[in-house]
């Protein structure tokens, strides 16, 4: 009898750790369990682990949920999350995290919601009445990616899928990283870039998150010393400035042909045709997609194909991209995507 009650006490003990060990597994996380995370705002944001019905309201988080194996507890999204190709299936609650149904989205019950920076504070106060918590962060903001897929990793419980993620944009910007220290160490010369997106001249400071790829791939923004965050500069100024390297980041939506025009737009401008970038054809055409979360090292590695060509020749930024989506999704989402898409202009 005796020691029938050490026994009991001992497992005992096991059960009251694990009840404060939190979310630890999908079959032993406790009824009731939540894990903390902050977002970008830093609102400390409380949700039951693991989430089993979220809806995302971005394109990039539905992305990230999916390749974290999570794709059967997406019960909403905003009509731009069409990546990976199956999440089509799932109702569209949101045309985007600034234009959401939230009396939708309580409908479906979830656990939780996910969004964007653009998710109205009202939206956010809405649904914490009917006690939905929501997350809000961005999925472009280079200082917030591992972060953010580390976060996604505890709250649907997968944190070791999350740290395979978090490993592989670390081994890609890893190799950025430390080219570009051995070339400063070594005295070499950085292009001048003239970063453009959104619409015609409108630009982006070194304030903004749009800055560090650039930086952290080489370049040198021209724009990066003004006073407004993403100004929008006349064409004057971009002659004069004469960039070396002129890149543009389109939205994900674009299609080829949208591609195609918006480069041609550029070389076209009057008097462009004196700019180094234009006169040695270093104009480029770069889809916002692969900036987002896990693809961020794709982005960058384009960038640092761009702006130095020599030190990454031995690179292929699709070849990676490939890489990575083969290993989420299976080799079927990438010839779909190889067929579909197009992510940057010129194609290499």
């Amino acid at each position: 009898m005796r020691k029938h009650g050490v026994i009991l006490a001992i497992l005992g003990t096991l059960l009251f750790c694990l009840v404060l060990a939190g979310c630890t597994g999908k079959t032993s996380a406790p009824s009731g369990k939540t894990v903390t995370v902050f977002d970008k705002s830093g609102t400390r944001v409380e949700v039951p682990c693991p989430v089993e019905k979220v809806i995302s309201v971005n394109s990039g988080m539905t992305a990230l949920i999916c390749a974290l194996g999570a794709k059967d507890r997406l019960v909403g999204r905003d009509i731009r999350s069409t990546f990976p190709s199956y999440t089509k299936d799932i109702e569209a609650v949101a045309e985007s995290s600034a234009n959401s149904n939230v009396e939708l989205m309580i409908s479906k019950k979830p656990d939780l919601v996910v969004a964007d920076p653009m998710f109205y504070p009202q939206h956010r106060e809405k649904l914490s009445a009917a006690g939905i918590p929501s997350y809000a962060d961005s999925t472009s903001d280079p200082e917030r990616v591992l972060t953010l897929i580390r976060n996604f990793g505890l709250m649907f419980d997968e944190n070791e899928k999350a740290e395979e993620l978090a490993q592989f944009v670390e081994r890609y910007t890893g190799v950025v990283d430390q080219r570009i220290k051995r070339l400063e160490l070594e005295g070499g010369s950085k292009p001048r870039v003239y970063f453009e997106w959104h619409s015609p001249y409108k630009t982006a400071s070194a304030e903004t998150s749009f800055h560090k790829p650039i930086a952290q791939a080489g370049g040198i923004n021209i724009a990066a010393g003004l006073p407004v965050h993403t100004p929008r500069v006349s064409s004057e100024w971009v002659v004069k400035q004469n960039p070396d390297v002129i890149v543009n980041r389109i939205s994900g939506d674009a299609t080829l042909e949208q591609m195609q025009q918006k480069w041609q737009e550029i070389v076209s401008r009057p008097g462009w045709d004196k700019i180094e970038a234009v006169r040695n054809g270093r104009v480029y055409i770069i889809k916002a997609d692969v900036f987002l979360t896990f693809r961020y090292p794709v982005g960058l590695l384009y960038y640092a194909r761009w702006f130095h060509p020599e030190l990454f020749q031995d690179i292929d930024p699709a070849a990676v991209h490939q890489e990575i989506i083969e290993k989420l999704f299976g080799p079927d989402e990438w010839q779909w995507l190889a067929k579909h898409e197009a992510f940057v202009y010129p194609p290499e």
